[in-house]
């Protein structure tokens, strides 16, 4: 919600190497997510998902956003890196490069997606810092509800979150 994107939750910053060490679980409406967001300034706010997943094995959701302050005008770049593994079945280290020229996802130590230049552009000029969130959801238009097939508890075990700045 654009309460979440617009708070202050503890330690921002612009630019940096975000990373973490995680086991995410996988089953229908679990929405996992390892993302950067807030960057609240005249122009808007902005939003990185590191990743995100629901019940799909070996596709990892990577996305970059930017909003308008009302919410309407909203840039996007996405993809969706196809892994050879099954994020559910052991950990995986996740990691997102930030500078001023450019914005850079990596999976175990490998980059699987590197932003558009008008996005890092965008970016560097529109957006503040930004704050970390990781975090399961149950739900939602993308992940659906729960029914018969969800497998009970989901828990998403994170070993570390690292942050550098660069």
């Amino acid at each position: 919600s654009s309460t979440i994107r617009n708070a202050t939750a503890g330690h921002e910053q612009k630019y940096g190497y975000w990373e973490s060490r995680i086991k995410i679980p996988r089953s229908k409406s679990f929405w996992g997510a390892f993302w950067l967001t807030g960057g609240s300034n005249a122009n808007g706010f902005g939003e990185i998902d590191i990743f995100e997943t629901v019940a799909e094995p070996f596709m990892i959701h990577q996305n970059i956003h930017n909003w308008s302050l009302d919410g309407v005008a909203h840039v996007a770049d996405g993809t969706v890196a196809l892994v050879p593994f099954d994020y559910a079945a052991d950990f995986h280290v996740y990691g997102l490069l930030w500078t001023a020229d450019e914005i850079v996802w990596y999976i175990d130590g490998k980059e699987s997606k590197r932003a558009l230049a008008p996005m890092v552009a965008t970016f560097r000029d529109l957006c503040g810092p930004l704050h970390v969130l990781i975090n399961l959801a149950i739900g939602g238009s993308w992940a659906g509800s729960p029914d018969g097939t969800t497998v009970w508890p989901g828990i998403m075990e994170i070993d570390y979150i690292k942050v550098w700045s660069v």
